[in-house]
């Protein structure tokens, strides 16, 4: 097969726990993991109004693990929507 020439002219991500790509790659070569309990704000309620048991599960979370990226900031230069518009969204859109 041929392929066409490319170029990696960046890398980045933003993971639980690794905001760059040399953080994911200490945290892998440490073996850490990067799940955890949902952080005091995250929810915006009571962690009582959100959490219940199996047999709730309806309108509740038995489980509040999850990877939880914190400490990245938004820059919205270079979108093609307005930044007043991407600074009213919920930051979960962001």
């Amino acid at each position: 097969m041929r392929f066409e020439p490319i170029a990696i002219v960046g890398q980045s991500c933003s993971l639980p726990g690794a905001l760059s790509p040399e953080a994911l790659w200490a945290n892998v070569l440490a073996g850490k993991c990067s799940i955890s309990s949902v952080p005091p704000d995250r929810w915006g309620l009571p962690r009582s109004a959100v959490m219940g048991t199996v047999k709730q599960s309806a309108d509740r979370t038995w489980s509040d693990a999850g990877g939880y990226v914190t400490g990245f900031q938004f820059d919205p230069t270079g979108t093609a929507v307005s930044a007043e518009e991407l600074q009213a969204l919920d930051p979960l859109f962001q």
